[in-house]
Parts: C-alpha cells; structure tokens; sequence
C-alpha cells in the first residue's frame, strides 16, 4: 500500500476547496458558470466561511463572492436567484446568461401582486392618516395654549419683581442719603489752671 504525502489542498477547508475550484471555472460560461454559481451557493450557505470572514451579514458575503463572478459582468446574489429560478445544468449550456436574467426579472415582475392596493385600503389608510393629522393639530393647540398661559404667568412675575426692584431701589437711596446735620460736640477743653501769683 503506498502513502501519499498530505498536499497543500488536503489541508484546507471545504469553503476554501470550493473557492478554489471556482476561481479555476473563471472566463466561462454556460455549464460551468451554472456550477461555479452552485459551489458559490454552498459557500456562501457555509457558516464556517462567514465566521472566517468576521462573521458577514448576506451583502457583505455577497460583496466577497463577487470577485469569483466578476467576468460574468453580473454579481454573485444575481447568480444566485438565477441558479433558483433556473435549477437544472442544462437550462444554463446556452451561456446565455444576461438573456437568463431579463427573462427572469420579468417572470418575478409578473408574479408578484400589483403594487396598489385596493381602494377601500387606501381610503382607510387616508382616514387613518386625517384622524392623526386632526390629533396633532389638537396637540399643537393644546401646545400654543400652555405656552401663551406659561408666558402670562411669567409677564405678570417679571412685573411683580420690578415693582419689588423699584421698592427695594428707594429704600436704598433712603439708607444712602445723609439726613440732617447735627452740629459735632466739641471735645472738652480741660480747664486751665489759674496763673500763680
């Protein structure tokens, strides 16, 4: 039995086998662009790749994977709803690739329910709509009301303190004024002592 030396390419994991074989797919189309788009799919669903990568939400993955899909002019996640609404290896042989997605674009465009609503919905909803737009306006007024209250209140203080000031300023000017003057007590002369004689 002979042993095989354990290659470069046994050590590494599956995402990165797989990254590898699609990287070896590019510049073709058709077939093998329908397999590169199946090993980028398992990739991307591969939770060992996204934790390697620093944990990636779907369009940061997908922003990785489209270096692997570049020559295709088209992005992995649109690979990936094509290899969804085309899942067999033949649909994808004629290579034909930017004819797949229009036709694709407007098959979902046809499936999917009309943008408008039913009338009855919109009237609701512009009934719902003047029903808040009537509240907010009440609250508004509520709003104008307590400020023109708050700022009575505040005017008739501002005029209570300045008939306090002009009080207090008089007293003040009362305290400050010298009142009459009272003529100064002359110190006593001590007494002179009669002359000798």
């Amino acid at each position: 039995m002979l042993a095989t030396k354990p290659t470069k390419e046994d050590s590494m994991t599956p995402y990165k086998r797989l990254l590898l074989e699609a990287r070896t797919l590019r510049g073709r189309s058709g077939a093998k662009a329908f397999d590169r788009a199946t090993i980028l799919c398992a990739v991307f669903d591969d939770g060992e790749f996204r934790q390697a990568c620093g944990n990636l939400d779907d369009f940061q993955a997908a922003e990785v994977l489209d270096e692997y899909v570049d020559d295709l002019c088209l992005g992995f996640l649109d690979l990936r709803a094509m290899l969804k609404h085309y899942p067999r290896r033949r649909q994808w042989s004629d290579g034909r690739l930017g004819k797949m997605l229009r036709e694709m674009l407007r098959a979902n465009e046809a499936d999917t329910p009309q943008s408008r609503q039913p009338r009855m919905a919109v009237a609701e909803t512009r009934k719902q709509l003047e029903r808040q737009l009537e509240e907010a306006r009440r609250e508004r007024a509520r709003l104008d009301q307590a400020k023109r209250d708050e700022i009575g209140r505040l005017r008739q203080r501002i005029a209570e303190l300045e008939a306090e000031n002009a009080i207090l300023k008089a007293r003040v000017a009362e305290l400050e004024t010298p009142g009459p003057l009272t003529p100064n007590p002359q110190p006593p002369t001590p007494n002179p002592q009669p002359p000798c004689p």
